[in-house]
């Protein structure tokens, strides 16, 4: 024969009475005002547009529990002001919002505009709308053709070779000690980047980056990474690749305007895309 167990009323008040308390915290926890987030903090940028482009998204009136944010992310993200973004709740009412801004690494001149460009080749904007992007240490650089976009006028967001932004930011960051004028820095489809030489005049030529890749290969036997795309293979010089090459080719440059000065002779022209057999004449 069976027996069954009696709980006594005391018991089951002991046992009750917890598990409605831990229920009635679930309850407030996920439904009360408490947790809702009533505030936006923003760190690591001022720049009026993207404030108001945080502002512009439902980030507040959500369970501090339950909050997704992953449009506004996207949306934040979509600009090209910002490099990177994250976002998240600080507790008890808080969304925190964490922007990495793009910054501009050159100024790309074309038929008349400048175009702030960060490192990665995307268009920032232009930089007459907005001062502050055209930052002291940007390479400014006169495409008047607009070879680096294909012929066309570039817009915020459009991409363009980031291999080029690296090359022109290096030659700039390095003209000064080799007696260069970075303020003379042009971008041509005949000769690639060009640069005068302070004093003389001269026009130093320094190519494309794969002419820049090359002096690095020729000098330090760095060989370009191939890139397979299907039936054919096709060498990339990456922005790495074309930084390096770029400060062999300004020492060369500079190397060679240190002799002619101390011989007292003179060059119209430095040509530093052959590598190891710079000429002049």
């Amino acid at each position: 024969m069976r027996r069954h167990r009696q709980v006594s009323p005391g018991r089951a008040f002991s046992v009750g009475v917890p598990l409605a308390l831990l229920l009635a915290l679930f309850v407030w926890l996920f439904t009360g005002a408490y947790w809702q987030t009533r505030h936006v903090r923003i760190e690591g940028t001022s720049d009026p547009a993207l404030v108001a482009l945080v502002h512009a998204q439902q980030l507040t009136g959500c369970n501090a529990f339950r909050c997704e944010f992953g449009a506004a992310r996207q949306a934040i993200g979509a600009s090209p002001r910002a490099q990177q973004v994250s976002i998240q709740v600080v507790f008890p009412d808080t969304t925190l919002v964490r922007i990495t801004p793009r910054q501009t690494a050159a100024l790309w001149r074309t038929q008349g505009q400048a175009w702030a460009v960060g490192a990665d080749g995307v268009v920032v904007s232009g930089a007459q709308r907005d001062p502050s992007l055209a930052t002291p240490n940007a390479a400014i650089v006169d495409d008047p053709a607009d070879l680096a976009f294909s012929g066309q006028t570039p817009r915020p967001g459009a991409h363009m070779d980031a291999a080029l932004v690296v090359m022109a930011r290096q030659l700039r960051s390095s003209a000064a000690g080799a007696g260069l004028d970075p303020t003379s820095l042009r971008y041509s489809a005949s000769q690639g980047f060009t640069m005068l030489a302070k004093g003389s005049g001269a026009l130093v030529v320094f190519g494309s980056p794969a002419d820049a890749q090359a002096t690095l290969a020729d000098l330090r036997g760095a060989a370009p990474a191939p890139v397979i795309i299907p039936l054919t293979l096709v060498t990339v010089t990456t922005p790495a690749q074309a930084a390096q090459g770029a400060q062999l080719q300004v020492e060369a440059a500079g190397a060679i305007l240190a002799r002619l000065a101390q011989s007292g002779a003179s060059a119209r022209m430095i040509d530093v895309r052959w590598g190891s057999h710079p000429y002049y004449r």
